[in-house]
């Protein structure tokens, strides 16, 4: 540690020293210094507390603001919310038609919200959010209005095309017409592959296809036309057909084939009026075959059409009928001359042409019931008595409660005074009706509906079966009222109709026995020529067929087999 060295004799000498400053000491109460203090500080604190209101007071309007502005966005976003889900429901070239208004009222939607906040402030808070959800909005539209464009593009194409194709089905024989849509078809296809984003495989796909459509609409086309044609076409052009397509074609141009070649056959064999039906169906087998012998079914178009054809002649033969009767029974009462003289001989009632051609076309049956009435004209007329009033009566009364059994009256016949006769004469014109829509038989079938469709011949299972029963009912209908007077009752139709229906035992056609429905029963080979003259006068045919001389056949055993009229027709 360092000493200071140590001095034992004192050291004085003058220094510089300066005269100190005086100052008195006071205090500032003394002179209202605490009054000048205490408006200082005032000042002061009312200095920060203006600062610190005006800061909360720009706080809470800045809340506001934004508080404004958020609402009026979301009331934005409510309404482009409206707009655009108007404006999406729109499809194909509306969709793009009505883009531009959609954008402008996405404008003047968010300009009208924006005019109604309360500052510029929040103004601009809402422009910058509003701006956002107005951009993206427009930018969904867009995206909506460009797919709905390339929609209706497409459809403009589809529809041309099907345009296209029902112009070469309309004109299948125009070749110009063929190319031309061909060529166009091709060039949609392009376009629609551009539209739809296709490979070039799937192009080629689908040209391949509308090409095929088109072949197709021609073939088709020319086969309702010309069939035959159709067919050539078809053999030459067949592996150009895509998919479905050919078999399609294939199955339409077969059945004009069919129909076209059945009608061409039936026409043929049905030249002759006279020819039966029989010998037509087997003149039209031989030619289905000769025409289309790989076809099987042609040959049953081929029968279905003559069926056809003979029913409607005889439909025909049977009104003309009807007619001639009724014109004879006009000119029986006495109808045709003008003073009402009726005739009493034959020569007198042929004395008019008419009648005389009516009278000439009559069957045996019916010219013999005519000049029976004619002689009961020559006895002159009926006297009125209270007993034939009341059959004048029970006549009109069937006129009106049963059309079918008054149309079986023979009215010329009956012996009430002639005033009342040609009274219910004229009425029974009144009710004729044709033979297909004969009320007796058809109250039968639908009295036996029931029966017959359990028995597998109603129309709509078997019309064959359903045919032969109604011509076999009808002849049962006929003798049932000639031989008892009166029109069967239901119980009657019911009983003929299960009799009709019974299963009998036949002989095989080679051995054994089989069981046979009465109204289908075979003709046996040594009564044939018989039957063949009871039906030709019977049914007025100058050349029964099988299928009549198997309908008088089962005429005959029916009242073998139950009794009744004609029960002795194979002696």
């Amino acid at each position: 540690m360092a000493q200071v060295p140590y001095n034992p004799v004192p050291q004085v000498t003058a220094q510089d020293i300066a005269t100190p400053n005086v100052r008195v000491s006071g205090d500032s109460t003394a002179f209202g210094g605490a009054v000048a203090k205490a408006f200082q500080g005032l000042g002061q604190t009312l200095e920060h507390s203006g600062d610190q209101i005006w800061q909360r007071a720009v706080a809470l309007q800045e809340v506001q603001n934004e508080t404004a502005a958020r609402d009026a966005d979301t009331n934005y976003m409510i309404q482009t919310g409206k707009l655009h889900a108007e404006f999406s429901s729109l499809q194909g070239q509306d969709a793009v038609s009505a883009f531009p208004k959609y954008m402008e009222d996405l404008r003047t939607q968010r300009a009208a919200i924006r005019d109604s906040l309360p500052n510029d402030d929040a103004r601009r808070r809402y422009d910058s959010s509003s701006q956002s959800t107005m951009g993206r909005t427009i930018f969904n539209g867009a995206g909506h209005a460009a797919t709905q464009q390339k929609v209706a593009a497409n459809g403009a194409i589809e529809a041309r095309f099907k345009t296209t194709a029902d112009g070469v089905y309309a004109n299948p024989t125009d070749d110009v017409t063929y190319e031309e849509a061909k060529s166009s078809t091709i060039a949609d296809n392009e376009s629609q592959a551009h539209i739809k984003g296709w490979t070039a495989d799937q192009a080629q796909e689908m040209q391949r296809a509308k090409v095929s459509t088109l072949l197709a609409h021609r073939i088709t086309g020319l086969s309702k036309q010309a069939p035959f044609e159709a067919q050539e076409m078809l053999e030459k052009y067949k592996n150009d057909l895509f998919g479905d397509d050919r078999l399609k074609v294939e199955n339409t141009v077969q059945g004009q084939m069919r129909q076209t070649g059945a009608r061409l056959i039936a026409n043929k064999v049905g030249q002759d009026p006279d020819t039966t039906l029989a010998d037509r169906l087997e003149a039209g087998d031989k030619a289905a075959k000769e025409q289309s012998p790989k076809d099987e079914l042609f040959p049953d178009f081929v029968r279905d059409r003559i069926t056809a054809d003979y029913n409607k002649q005889q439909k025909a033969k049977t009104d003309v009928d009807r007619a001639n009767y009724q014109t004879i029974s006009s000119a029986v009462l006495g109808l045709n001359n003008p003073d009402g003289k009726v005739p009493t001989t034959v020569e007198e009632l042929r004395a008019d042409p008419t009648v005389d051609a009516a009278f000439g076309s009559l069957k045996p049956p019916q010219q013999r019931a005519i000049m029976k009435q004619l002689a009961q004209n020559a006895k002159g007329d009926f006297n009125e008595t209270p007993e034939r009033r009341d059959r004048y009566y029970q006549l009109l009364g069937m006129a009106h409660e049963d059309p079918a059994k008054f149309l079986d009256q023979d009215i010329p016949s009956e012996q009430i005074p002639a005033k009342w006769r040609d009274q219910l004469f004229k009425q029974q014109l009144k009710t004729k009706v044709g033979a297909t829509q004969d009320p007796r038989v058809q109250r039968a079938l639908t009295d036996l509906n029931g029966m017959m469709y359990n028995a597998g011949i109603a129309k709509v299972q078997d019309p064959d079966k359903f045919y032969q029963f109604s011509g076999a009912m009808q002849d049962q209908i006929k003798d049932f009222i000639e031989e008892h007077k009166k029109a069967p009752t239901l119980e009657d139709t019911k009983k003929m109709g299960a009799q009709l229906i019974q299963l009998q035992t036949v002989p095989g056609k080679w051995w054994g026995t089989n069981q046979t429905p009465t109204y289908q029963i075979d003709v046996p080979d040594s009564i044939k020529d018989k039957l063949k003259d009871r039906a030709r006068d019977r049914l007025g045919v100058s050349e029964p067929g099988d299928k009549d001389i198997q309908r008088e056949y089962v005429r005959m055993r029916f009242h073998e087999l139950y009794g009744g009229k004609g029960s002795n027709a194979g002696e």
